[in-house]
């Protein structure tokens, strides 16, 4: 979670959005699922072929865009659009009452949102923005590295305008990239064409000056963000070792049960350090 000011979550929201779906590329870990390899994300076209199967007029979506206002109001009528487009799964128990049941129509609907704005009181008035794509880190060690990249990077980017970095039709083909290739897929940033391991190394150097903003010392920032340097040097997340690893297996002829037994047990031994330093599942 990240926590902004309610004057401030339009453009919070949107920097979120522009900047998800690289932070999903460097975190992805989960391409193999029921014996087969799929994205990288695999979680996201699960989530696609689940909702609304048997049903052609069933529309799955993911967000539309930008917020257009810096304020928490906005999402009113973001969601309000996204109800015009969907068919909830929930439909209120009270028809004279539906208006107050929209978020639950929304949140159990067919959007998947990346980004969810989450209300909060104490100790003062403030929004929370739920980043939503993020699979659970491999190791301890990525989980620090993940919240701490994400972090910084919002820190860095605060005064910057989402547009400044992408377009919205960027975005989404960007997010649909990393999704399906992680740390292997091409993007658009400033109009530009670009390897996402390049454009991690530059948001790498963009979280340490935002921690550094943020009034952490150096040591704790480069120990937090050492795993980071690791992967994108070596070019290894979660979901390439197990793609790696589960096709090598595949060769040796192993079964989908074996492959599951050994990514299993490779994972309980080396849990303890960063996955972009594991050794070859197979």
């Amino acid at each position: 979670h990240e926590e902004v000011a309610p004057e401030r979550m339009g453009n919070a929201y949107n920097l979120a959005y522009a900047l998800i779906p690289f932070l999903m590329a460097y975190n992805a870990n989960c391409p193999w699922f029921g014996g087969k390899l799929l994205w990288d994300v695999t979680r996201i076209p699960i989530w696609m072929g689940s909702i609304g199967q048997n049903d052609h007029r069933v529309i799955r979506t993911l967000p539309v865009g930008y917020l257009p206002e810096n304020d928490a109001a906005a999402y009113h009528t973001w969601v309000q659009r996204h109800l015009e487009l969907e068919r909830p799964c929930f439909v209120p128990p009270d028809e004279e009452d539906a208006d107050s049941w929209t978020l639950l129509c929304h949140w159990v609907g067919t959007c998947w949102e990346w980004v969810r704005p989450i209300v909060g009181n104490a100790p003062e008035p403030h929004v929370r923005l739920e980043i939503r794509p993020f699979c659970s880190p491999m190791s301890l060690d990525d989980g620090i590295a993940l919240a701490a990249l994400t972090h910084g990077v919002f820190s860095g980017f605060a005064e910057t305008s989402a547009e400044e970095l992408c377009s919205e039709a960027d975005v989404r083909a960007n997010f649909e990239a990393c999704a399906r290739y992680g740390l292997r897929a091409t993007v658009r940033v400033r109009g530009h064409t670009r390897p996402v391991v390049e454009v991690l190394k530059e948001l790498l150097e963009v979280a340490r000056k935002g921690l550094r903003s943020q009034g952490l010392p150096d040591d704790e920032i480069e120990t937090a963000l050492a795993p980071v340097d690791v992967v994108l040097g070596r070019e290894q997340n979660g979901a390439i070792w197990m793609r790696r690893g589960v096709q090598a297996l595949r060769e040796q002829g192993a079964s989908d049960e074996e492959i599951g037994q050994q990514i299993l047990r490779s994972i309980m031994r080396q849990c303890s350090s960063t996955v972009g330093g594991w050794s070859p599942l197979a």
